[in-house]
């Protein structure tokens, strides 16, 4: 079971004592957050449907894997209660 053994996803926000120095929330044991780098090549190509990088580990995973740093991998067709998405964009220039 999951770092907090939980056996499911908690809300955004559950745990703020774990929040980034730049004020990320959860960016790890939640869920497996998809993002686009594909796994083998490491490009950043949405015209295909090659195995993405995912990270930050899930409840559903061994401790050890829940954190940023950890690289999984899923084909991006794949749905379970474990992967997720965050989304994410840069600031507007003032």
């Amino acid at each position: 079971m999951g770092t907090a053994d939980t056996g499911q996803t908690t809300a955004v926000g559950s745990y703020p004592q774990g929040a980034s120095p730049f004020g990320a929330h959860d960016m790890a044991g939640n869920v497996w957050e998809w993002t686009l780098t594909e796994y083998e090549s490491q490009t950043s190509d949405l015209t295909n449907d090659r195995p993405r990088v995912l990270r930050g580990g899930s409840w559903y995973y061994f401790p050890d894997r829940a954190r940023a740093a950890y690289r999984h991998v899923h084909g991006p067709l794949s749905r379970y209660v474990f992967l997720g998405f965050r989304v994410v964009m840069t600031a507007p220039v003032p």
